[in-house]
């Protein structure tokens, strides 16, 4: 057997990545320069070890943003919340974990809720087999892209640096995330049995064969408590067995539970009524989990953090309508209008920038202008398939349709 073909089986077994013909190009190169440098053609386990590491780092996709299915998100940090309150600790893996804007997220979003000196309770642990993206996730540095779909009290625990970046710097929320760079079947390895309130395996197993997938779900049942949740991506293959039960879909993206659960577990989840994505307006002013901590900082930081993530940024349209969307939860309405304004200038065929022009143009009191760009907008949205997704990677066309038209309802 070759070395490429060594590596490609390695790859398909200890990883259990579905391997694509496009790697091939990927994995030809690492493995040339090893061989050239050592002139074998066999793999020792140090070395196999390190020709995984290296190929991750080209067949890998670490795509991620901050808040991607914030109601997902949001629900799993509540139950984990309510776990530490009931028993005074709470651990979480983020399995996949890419750049780290997911774990990062649940951690602001437990601070918000729980408030500071949080890491002796709250463990959050993230994964992922690419060590490019683990060492991005610890430097915790991201451009305007990374936020795309966050919301603006999120910028408190940012302070910007050079070239358009935000780095999260609030010591007490990073400290609660700790990074491996390892696949998802060692990670899973190395926990005891029920020693996991919540796993996220959000868009990996898309990537995986299906029997990997499964063998996976299997090492969950074992891992997670009673009670305890699994959320999943969008499109990700769904569990099989009675093992996990379906509790619902937060922004189209569902979580199961553990069956079994213990009737003592309090803080064991309840399946609610509905999981409907929350409306645009009522989104911009949900404060998570209830009030924030004395410690967090004050909300007058997210606007500072933004402006000057714009102001690097003077071209990047999200950095615009994320400055525009700051204003607007604060009711500073011309400056929303003014930041909006120039991220539709930039990009005319973004229709959020657009429809949150709109938005603020009314609460600015300019009604005609504002109806005319609503018109714009569901004019727009209307040639478009209903599910394409649009900027912020999360709304997609239909469910931005639906809130332009409830709109105009409602300023007829």
């Amino acid at each position: 057997m070759t070395l490429i073909a060594q590596v490609t089986e390695e790859l398909s077994r200890a990883a259990g990545l579905r391997v694509q013909t496009e790697w091939a190009p990927a994995i030809r190169a690492v493995v040339e320069k090893y061989a050239e440098g050592t002139g074998s053609q066999s793999l020792d386990a140090e070395a196999r070890r390190f020709l995984l590491s290296e190929v991750a780092r080209h067949v890998t996709v670490p795509e991620t943003y901050f808040f991607r299915n914030l109601a997902q998100l949001t629900f799993c940090a509540e139950h984990a919340a309510g776990v530490l309150r009931h028993s005074g600790s709470a651990r979480i893996w983020c399995a996949g974990a890419a750049t780290g804007e997911e774990p990062y997220s649940l951690a602001m979003l437990l601070y918000r809720s729980l408030g500071a000196k949080l890491g002796a309770s709250i463990e959050i642990r993230a994964s992922d087999l690419n060590p490019e993206a683990i060492e991005k996730a610890q430097h915790a540095l991201y451009t305007a892209w990374s936020f795309r779909g966050a919301p603006s009290w999120c910028f408190r625990f940012f302070t910007p640096e050079a070239e358009a970046r935000l780095r999260l710097t609030h010591p007490e929320v990073r400290t609660l995330v700790s990074f491996r760079t390892e696949s998802c079947q060692a990670a899973a390895s190395h926990e005891p049995a029920q020693s996991l309130d919540v796993i996220s395996f959000r868009n990996v197993a898309i990537y995986l064969e299906e029997a990997a997938i499964q063998a996976l779900y299997i090492e969950f049942s074992r891992l997670l408590k009673p009670g305890g949740l699994l959320a999943l991506g969008p499109s990700d293959p769904r569990p099989i067995g009675s093992d996990f039960e379906l509790l619902g879909h937060y922004d189209h993206a569902p979580v199961f539970v553990r069956t079994q659960r213990e009737p003592s577990l309090a803080a064991a989840p309840t399946r609610p009524a509905a999981a409907p994505r929350p409306c645009f307006r009522a989104e911009l002013a949900r404060r998570p989990l209830g009030t924030a901590p004395r410690s967090e900082p004050p909300p007058e930081r997210a606007v500072e953090v933004v402006q000057a993530l714009a102001a690097a940024a003077p071209s990047d349209t999200t950095a615009q309508r994320l400055l525009g969307l700051a204003h607007l939860e604060r009711n500073a309405t011309a400056e929303a209008v003014a930041a909006l304004r120039q991220a539709v200038f930039l990009d005319p065929t973004d229709a959020l920038s657009r429809y949150f022009y709109a938005l603020a143009l009314h609460e600015n009191r300019d009604t005609a202008r504002a109806a005319r760009q609503l018109a714009t907008v569901i004019d727009d949205l209307q040639l478009r398939a209903a599910d394409d997704m649009l900027a912020d990677g999360s709304t997609s066309a239909l469910e931005l349709l639906r809130s332009a038209r409830f709109l105009r309802t409602q300023w007829q």
